[in-house]
């Protein structure tokens, strides 16, 4: 007879996500041993002063809010780290903050781990979610990135969770869609019955109505820059009119202190609050057309109701009451609240849910999208207020994202308009390593095979395939702005381990053996932790052999692009460095002066030095864009920081 205690590890260990859980455990133990080893990337701070002023929005101060970003990761993350730091965790304040960081990195395995499940075995999920959580370039991100590795595991986390959503929708069958309602006369006959029962002067009356107020909006809308002309005037006009006047009377009632303020500022609030007003317009006509139909259409319109708004609208009540779903709209909505391409995860669950589901989905939809809505709106308070013009700002502003800088893409220092087509793909190929690949292309071809046999369910493959292939396609055809790599195409990562999660059960499965499996999962795991440990704490700046490798992508790819390795170089300053020496810094001066002395003096090349160059003693110059050899080349190089064959930073004596 077994002992409880013994029964009770089986079960434990039995569990389905048993090995999610005891990878993210042991995430966590490397995490917190290793967090105070990464430097400070090179906008943190700028990522971590928008959290302190989103969180000043909760309590009144709405200023300087804007962002082509949203908040929600970032508020979670000052407020976690100050937790963290409350309690002593870390060498340095900042490194709270990259665990936080971390611990949004290991949400993604779990989520990823979740979707393996789905479309494979437990061995298959459990070797896709060890590739994925052990990549070097992924490790290294984990720790750096507060922007793109968070983005990526919400947008998991809304997948997974809208896959989730799907299954318990059909297992829930007082979900179902209503059945269609017979109609013995036929919707034609209905309407013709009610139309030959109104009298002409109501059908006259109600077709005047509906053609002023639809003239008048579209009038509007097309005639906006007219509109917005005749505003400017009137504001002009209103601010100059006489005080005694009716229009000076109501303006100065409005704008009590226009004598400090030129007009143009109350130009550009009008035109500020035209948008809000033809969208009440647009709702005021809906409303109206919705009056007339009832007033014109009586016995159709209580059919519609009856038949088939009202038990849509109780299903949409149910499935507000589901927890699956309200926590995949929740997900939805803290992504969107992340960056505004978060959508994107609720059009890929909205496909899928209506390929696999059709016309039972829609309630569900519909209830999923209201949610995410009003938790984005809940925690992005740079929407308040007018919030669909902001969002879509947003999206604008991060869609045109204003770089100026340079990129080096194959030996080549590109302009940010000039790069090629193939920047994306071929780093998607150079910054994973081998057996990832590999096994990413193993996967595809197995995965499609068993679709074509009937043997996989096509509705999860497309989802898959769209998450990843739709995005790539864009960026080749539309050419965004790309720099730092393809970091901002962090989310479309995780279908890659998730194929090759597929192609992992299938081996497995072939083996059968599982002792055989865990020694070729091992071996497939080697380079994962070879270049871990070898690139440490520089993992991000990895490339495969289709570059050379670290050594052959040096200065022909980005390297440190975030500078994180300015910390090491800091900290030999701050032992070498005599007493007041000066230090000249190209690029990030700020982390710099976050890690520096305080009698040591820190200038920054490309604004103080360059315009008033003063004699210093040393100069922290990255190997960006080879500025270590075009900078101070006469000087003496005294350090260096670099791993395997690449640079990232070198110090040079320069003397006064």
């Amino acid at each position: 007879m077994h002992k409880p205690g013994i029964h009770r590890l089986r079960l434990l260990t039995s569990h389905d996500y048993f090995p999610v859980i005891l990878l993210i455990g042991l995430g966590l133990v490397i995490g917190a041993l290793c967090v105070s080893d990464y430097g400070e990337s090179w906008d943190e701070q700028l990522r971590y002063n928008y959290a302190s002023k989103s969180l000043a929005a909760y309590l009144g101060d709405l200023r300087t809010l804007k962002d082509e970003k949203g908040p929600f990761y970032v508020m979670l993350a000052k407020a976690g780290s100050e937790v963290l730091n409350a309690v002593g965790f870390g060498r340095a304040p900042i490194d709270s903050w990259h665990f936080m960081h971390f611990l949004s990195f290991l949400l993604s395995v779990f989520f990823l781990y979740a979707i393996g499940l789905s479309i494979t075995n437990k061995s298959g999920a459990t070797g896709g979610a060890l590739l994925f959580a052990t990549q070097p370039l992924l490790w290294g991100h984990a720790f750096i990135n507060p922007k793109d590795v968070p983005f990526m595991a919400f947008f998991l986390g809304a997948v997974a969770l809208g896959i989730r959503m799907g299954v318990s929708m059909q297992q829930d069958h007082s979900l179902d869609a209503p059945a269609k309602a017979q109609d013995e006369h036929g919707w034609w006959s209905r309407l013709s019955s009610d139309w030959r029962s109104v009298g002409k002067t109501k059908r006259f009356t109600s077709a005047l109505l509906s053609g002023l107020s639809l003239a008048m909006l579209l009038s509007l809308i097309f005639g906006a820059r007219l509109v917005r002309q005749w505003i400017t005037l009137l504001v002009q006009r209103a601010y100059s009119a006489d005080p005694a006047s009716l229009l000076g009377a109501v303006f100065s009632r409005l704008a009590a202190n226009r004598q400090d303020l030129p007009v143009e500022n109350y130009v550009q609030k009008a035109l500020k609050v035209y948008p809000g007003l033809l969208l009440v317009l647009v709702l005021a006509v809906l409303l109206l057309h919705l009056l007339l139909a009832w007033r014109l259409f009586p016995a159709t319109s209580r059919s519609v109701w009856r038949d088939h708004l009202k038990p849509y609208l109780r299903l949409i009540g149910l499935h507000l009451t589901r927890r699956p779903l309200l926590l995949a709209g929740i997900f939805l909505g803290l992504s969107a609240s992340i960056r505004s391409l978060g959508p994107a995860a609720g059009l890929l669950i909205a496909g899928y849910s209506l390929v696999r589901f059709r016309r039972k989905a829609l309630p569900a939809l519909v209830a999923y999208f209201l949610v995410a809505a009003v938790v984005t709106y809940a925690t992005w308070p740079a929407l308040w207020g007018d919030p669909l013009r902001n969002y879509l700002q947003s999206f604008s502003q991060a869609s045109n994202y204003d770089w100026e800088g340079k990129v080096m893409f194959q030996g080549v220092d590109y302009g940010v308009g000039d790069l090629p087509r193939t920047y994306l793909p071929a780093l998607l190929l150079a910054q994973f390593t081998e057996p990832a690949l590999l096994l990413f292309a193993a996967g595809i071809i197995l995965a499609v095979s068993k679709f074509l046999r009937k043997q996989l369910s096509g509705e999860l493959l497309a989802l898959l395939a769209a998450w990843l292939f739709v995005p790539v396609l864009a960026a080749v055809l539309f050419q965004p702005t790309l720099y730092d790599n393809f970091r901002h195409f962090l989310f479309i990562v995780p279908p890659i381990f998730l194929f090759s999660a597929f192609g992992l059960g299938v081996l497995f499965d072939y083996l059968r053996k599982p002792l055989i499996s865990a020694l070729v999962l091992a071996a497939l795991l080697l380079p994962n932790l070879y270049w871990d440990i070898s690139l440490h704490p520089y993992q991000y700046v990895y490339y495969n052999l289709f570059t050379g490798g670290i050594r052959g992508a040096f200065r022909s790819y980005e390297m440190d692009y975030w500078a994180t390795s300015y910390r090491e170089a800091v900290d030999y300053l701050n032992q070498v460095a005599p007493q007041n020496a000066s230090i000249v810094v190209w690029g990030p001066d700020h982390v710099v002066r976050n890690y520096i002395r305080p009698d040591l003096v820190v200038y920054e090349y490309r604004r103080e030095y360059r315009d008033d160059p003063k004699p210093v003693d040393f100069a922290i110059l990255s190997t960006r864009h080879n500025k270590d050899e075009t900078l101070f080349p006469d000087a003496h190089q005294i350090f260096q920081v670099g791993r395997k064959g690449a640079l990232y930073v070198v110090v040079k004596q320069l003397g006064r």
